[in-house]
């Protein structure tokens, strides 16, 4: 059973509030930090569900789409194929009767007596040729066993070809636009120096968030201001395209210790950061995966579906 305060706070993201309720409950909000907590748990909890509902409609759709090709492949009638194969069958026998008909069975094809071919000595390679500088006399080199084909060492690594990992960009800029949805910096208790970069984050305007903060070096005992800024720059990092830099910073976030509606999210955008180059990234993505999945966690639906996605390319 949900409690009031959760009905409330439902209403409250789905916009069922009144101006003044919705204005009274966000100062509520930034006064009480374990109801902006339950508050950003929630927007998540609504993003995941809409997203796998989302999902889930998807294949359905494309389920039905399967079912009805192949009802429409079986209920071809048989004569037509039968048809196309017959005829022609049948233009070949009429072909094949009229040329034993009209060809002449009792003469004989007058035999040519064949040369005798004296069989060639075997070609040497040309130890000269071989030793000719500067590829010298290549033309005239006789390749008498065909080259052995590069093995690859290391069968443990398999490469992703570069449209599969185009693929796996994409998919992590998706997800990370849900992330930016559900980001709501407004109860958080920061100091001034970082009000305006939190401005320009809500302007998009992201290369200058990266040079504001960049020139601010915050110390990470100072737990609130910390966080902000690292997660304003990991969040920038990822939409400018410079992944590793992003990862830095989500890993900043979740090193420190945090309860899981801080370090849980860190891990996740940490993890989208590295899907940016999955050849490299490879064994840190599967073993924080395996985490992810292994303990309960918020966001164990997401990494069970891009796991599977993983071990289908």
């Amino acid at each position: 059973m949900h409690t009031e305060i959760d009905k409330k706070i439902r209403s409250f993201l789905k916009g069922r509030l009144s101006e003044e309720e919705a204005s009274a409950f966000k100062k509520e909000i930034a006064e009480d930090d374990t109801l902006r907590k339950a508050v950003d748990m929630q927007r998540k909890e609504i993003a995941v569900f809409e997203y796998w509902l989302k999902e889930d409609l998807k294949n359905k759709l494309a389920k039905w789409d399967k079912e009805d090709a192949k009802k429409e492949a079986t209920q071809e009638p048989m004569y037509q194929t039968n048809r196309f194969v017959l005829w022609p069958f049948l233009g070949l026998l009429i072909l094949l009767a009229l040329v034993w008909y009209f060809y002449p069975k009792n003469e004989k094809s007058p035999v040519v007596p064949q040369e005798k071919i004296k069989p060639k000595a075997p070609i040497k390679k040309s130890k000269e040729l071989e030793s000719t500088p500067n590829n010298q006399g290549s033309k005239e080199r006789i390749i008498t066993e065909p080259p052995q084909a590069i093995k690859n060492t290391d069968k443990s690594k398999k490469l992703m070809p570069s449209a599969q990992q185009e693929e796996l960009v994409a998919l992590a800029s998706d997800l990370h636009h849900m992330e930016l949805s559900t980001l709501d910096l407004s109860g958080r208790n920061i100091d001034q120096k970082l009000t305006q970069a939190e401005s320009l984050f809500e302007k998009q305007l992201y290369k200058d968030v990266i040079e504001l903060l960049q020139k601010q070096a915050i110390d990470f005992q100072q737990k609130e201001q910390y966080l902000t800024q690292q997660e304003l720059l990991g969040h920038s990092f990822f939409m400018e395209g410079k992944y590793d830099e992003a990862a830095k910073a989500f890993q900043n976030i979740a090193a420190q210790g945090h309860e899981a509606d801080i370090s849980h999210p860190a891990e996740w955008n940490m993890l989208l950061s590295w899907l940016s180059d999955y050849n490299k990234y490879r064994k840190k993505i599967d073993s924080l995966l395996k985490k992810m999945l292994d303990a309960p966690h918020v966001y164990g639906p997401q990494a069970k579906e891009l796991k599977n996605k993983l071990d289908s390319l």
